[in-house]
């Protein structure tokens, strides 16, 4: 049996390939309790943890319901699991850039190997504003290639064309940016790969 369920820093996108493989489509439409209760009996798991159990019911939540794209409070809730946050049921997690632009990126990598097609890229005008906002509180325009459609109109980015030093400065500062973000997913997107790969050689998916 694998333990990458008991891990705190296991993946959304392991947990959910794990409890559809064993538990079938159809248990997308279970309740959460009937969900993890039938995830621990399936890998003989006296106990799932509450961050594995929260990551399993956000990827079911990803692949069963369009609350990711359309709600901000979904979108919100799913990043900060998806960024190995714990919160509270009544509670509204905050979520930097860098949160963000991993979130998106493994749901769309998790609904193009579920579902086998691309995902809807149709985000909520809320969902691109919060995006926007946590750019713009780093001084951040330029945004990577899965975050485009939250990028910011020119008419909304500073004019410093008339100082060429603070333009060329600026310009380093967003490159610099988008740089050490797109590594943070370059790093988690390996972790996954290795993740998903250990599932392969035991046997639970492939």
């Amino acid at each position: 049996m694998s333990d990458i369920p008991l891990k705190k820093d296991c993946f959304v996108t392991s947990m959910t390939v794990m409890g559809l493989k064993k538990l079938g489509m159809e248990s997308l439409e279970w309740e959460p309790l009937v969900l993890r209760d039938a995830f621990q009996a399936a890998y003989g798991i006296e106990k799932l943890p509450q961050r594995s159990f929260d990551k399993l019911n956000c990827g079911y939540t990803l692949v069963g319901t369009n609350a990711f794209v359309s709600t901000i409070e979904g979108f919100l809730a799913g990043v900060a699991v998806m960024n190995n946050q714990l919160f509270g049921e009544e509670e509204v997690p905050y979520c930097t850039l860098e949160m963000c632009a991993w979130g998106v990126w493994e749901y769309m990598n998790l609904m193009g190997e579920i579902e086998d097609g691309k995902p809807s890229e149709e985000f909520n005008s809320d969902i691109i504003a919060y995006i926007q906002a946590v750019a713009r509180t780093n001084g951040v325009s330029t945004l990577p290639s899965w975050l485009k459609f939250a990028e910011m109109d020119t008419e909304a980015l500073p004019d410093l064309s008339d100082d060429i030093t603070v333009f060329e400065m600026y310009q380093a500062r967003q490159a610099d940016y988008v740089q050490s973000m797109n590594a943070l997913v370059i790093a988690k997107q390996e972790a996954l790969k290795a993740e998903l790969l250990s599932l392969e050689k035991d046997g639970i998916i492939g």
